[in-house]
């Protein structure tokens, strides 16, 4: 019938999680599979790229109707409409040690990851419509649009 038997094989690790009697913990999975062309040893590059993806599908996606553990931060991106360089000012009380700027495109697929500087290059971007996500080190995060257009 032309199918191909494929060897399938899966590492799962899950922890630590320490549960008293009668907590509950919730868990998600989920499964990237890839057709690998080379044998034993395949190059995995392809294969995280697209585990990537399903995990900031998982991060960017709200699962629920509950109130968020942390406020989001207040900063702000100018100019916007911007075309070569943005400045990116989070408000005075912000600790941004440790922080990181995301630039993700509509469907919320990380272009770039950065650690925060408050200055930052888009020359290399098509003019478009972007999101910029600023994630603090305490998991405080916050996303604004950005205008690309020359």
């Amino acid at each position: 019938s032309g199918e191909t038997d494929l060897d399938k094989r899966m590492l799962l690790s899950v922890g630590p999680l320490r549960l008293d009697p009668g907590d509950k913990q919730t868990l998600t999975y989920a499964y990237t599979w890839s057709t690998l062309s080379e044998f034993p040893c395949p190059d995995l590059t392809d294969f995280i790229l697209e585990t990537d993806q399903v995990q900031d599908f998982f991060d960017n996606t709200p699962t629920g109707t509950h109130s968020r553990q942390h406020a989001p931060i207040d900063f702000q991106i100018y100019p916007n409409p911007a075309s070569t360089e943005i400045a990116v000012q989070p408000a005075a009380t912000v600790n941004t040690q440790g922080a990181t700027l995301h630039i993700r495109d509509l469907q919320g697929r990380e272009l770039e990851r950065h650690p925060y500087q408050p200055e930052l290059s888009v020359s290399h971007l098509p003019n478009g419509l972007y999101l910029v996500e600023c994630r603090l080190q305490n998991g405080q995060r916050s996303i604004n649009k950005l205008l690309i257009a020359r």
